[in-house]
């Protein structure tokens, strides 16, 4: 039904490792940017990011994927949002634009983005003017990082 495939991308192999990140349950609000990285009830918003919990890389590498995954406890209407990696609080770089429904599975492929060995990640989200606004919102994924 337009899902992408609960699955990990083929090349998933030794020189490749995973971040995880993932939110609490929370609403999101209109015309909102939000900002988290691994945290179980935390978020940061209004553009303000968490420092807490941060998804530092163990070494030099390349951002090759992204699996994102979103659920509500309601079905928001389908205006669209986009979702960024941030890299140390400075660099935006598009994952996705899109509607989201009641559940959303995303294999994000063919990234290419430089990361050194210290730099930290976060996920970046930016809402729209909902008619109707997801409600019990909670969002989950994996970053995958090639080693250099």
């Amino acid at each position: 039904m337009g899902r992408t495939p609960n699955r990990l991308p083929d090349y998933l192999g030794p020189h490749i490792y995973l971040l995880p990140f993932l939110t609490g349950s929370m609403t999101l609000n209109d015309s909102t940017t939000y900002v988290w990285a691994f945290s179980t009830g935390g978020y940061g918003a209004g553009g303000t990011p968490t420092t807490a919990n941060l998804l530092y890389f163990p070494n030099n590498g390349k951002i090759i994927s992204c699996l994102l995954t979103h659920w509500s406890t309601n079905v928001p209407t389908n205006e669209n949002c986009s979702f960024y990696v941030r890299i140390n609080n400075t660099t935006d770089h598009l994952l996705k634009t899109s509607g989201l429904t009641q559940f959303n599975n995303w294999l994000i492929e063919n990234l290419n983005i430089n990361i050194a060995k210290g730099d930290y990640a976060q996920i970046k989200l930016i809402t729209p003017a909902w008619a109707t606004n997801p409600t019990g919102t909670r969002f989950s994924g994996y970053l995958f990082v090639m080693c250099e």
